[in-house]
């Protein structure tokens, strides 16, 4: 079987398995205006928030933005 997806020395590689079973995925698509974005789980994995948090320790400087 293997022989028909992964031709002459390429069958080498086909040893290594593994397997993803908690994590986020992040996909970008550049050629779209504006940017596509987005996240997604596989499992248990979680998505987490994104961007800058202003927080009580903000003094107002404005430097962050």
């Amino acid at each position: 079987y293997l022989s028909n997806v992964y031709p002459d020395d390429t069958r080498k590689l086909a040893g290594i398995v593994f397997e993803i079973t908690d994590a986020e995925i992040e996909y970008f698509h550049l050629g779209v205006n504006p940017i596509f974005r987005e996240s997604y789980t596989i499992g248990s994995g979680i998505v987490k928030e994104k961007g800058y948090q202003i927080t009580d320790a903000c003094i107002g400087c404005g430097s962050c933005a």
